[in-house]
């Protein structure tokens, strides 16, 4: 299901899930499943855990390139 949030005639309002808090230096939002509830559609958020940082450490230290 494709949603958008710009509301055009004829198209269902979205009602997008309100965002918990959360820590931003371990996870992130992504949007979730979209469901069509009739009247509306209701798109959901999930958070997930930000991937180990596998980088050299090149710019960890202050350092520019």
């Amino acid at each position: 299901m494709l949603v958008n949030s710009k509301q055009l005639d004829g198209y269902k309002p979205i009602d997008f899930a309100k965002i918990p808090n959360f820590d931003q230096t371990t996870h992130f939002v992504e949007q979730g499943v979209a469901t069509d509830n009739g009247d509306y559609i209701s798109v959901e958020v999930e958070i997930k855990e930000l991937p180990a940082d596998l980088n050299d450490g090149a710019m960890d230290d202050g350092e520019t390139l």
